[in-house]
């Protein structure tokens, strides 16, 4: 049983089968907890009690959503970055990039017990539309140009005031409790940078 008011060294497995034996029913004592995450984070409390036993139906979309919910709000918060920073060049190659933080193992206490695993995908949106996908790397001084696999980018064609890139991160995520893995609905969280990007201009200047 997931007490919240526990801590998980004192919740005993023989407590949850005596609830079910007491009530004429076969398994383990299962309880679901839930709480309001969005705008606020609120108070656990049951919205259910069941007794489940290993070959038992299984867990319940709403749980499952529930999980992803909270994996939300443990799952790194990545910081995408735009080189060069601050202005883009037309025809000029913009660089993005984002540390990945690989596979992320999540212990998950609420609304049931298990082990959460998600993998991140990349996908960068720009503003006309472009799509390009990966974690890229930061600028190393080889020339996006002459190597345009080398790295994530984009070429502006023409300026504007509001240029900008939108970072999508899907986690694609299971979720195994009880011994059984289950699907969690893609977790996807967005990030976005905006830039304004300038024409440059030939200067002649002499030379001493």
């Amino acid at each position: 049983m997931a007490n919240p008011n526990r801590p998980p060294e004192e919740v005993v497995c023989v407590e949850a089968r005596e609830w079910c034996v007491g009530r004429g029913l076969a398994g383990v004592h299962e309880v679901i907890w839930a709480r309001e995450v969005w705008p606020v984070a609120g108070e656990w409390h049951v919205v259910a009690d069941r007794c489940v036993a290993g070959d038992g139906p299984g867990v319940d979309r709403e749980v499952l959503d529930a999980v992803g919910e909270v994996a939300r709000l443990r799952l790194p918060r990545l910081v995408p970055v735009v080189q060069p920073r601050g202005v883009v060049v037309v025809n000029l190659p913009v660089v993005v990039s984002v540390v990945d933080p690989g596979v992320q193992r999540l212990v998950v206490d609420r609304p049931v017990r298990g082990v959460l695993v998600a993998s991140p995908r990349f996908v960068w949106t720009f503003d006309d539309g472009s799509v390009a996908e990966g974690a890229g790397r930061v600028f190393d001084g080889v020339d996006p140009r002459v190597a345009p696999d080398h790295y994530v980018s984009h070429t502006y064609r023409a300026a504007q005031a509001d240029g900008w890139v939108r970072l999508t991160v899907h986690w694609e995520a299971v979720f195994t409790t009880g011994g059984i893995t289950y699907p969690i609905d893609p977790i996807d969280v967005t990030t976005t940078i905006h830039y304004p990007v300038h024409q440059a201009r030939a200067v002649l200047v002499t030379t001493p």
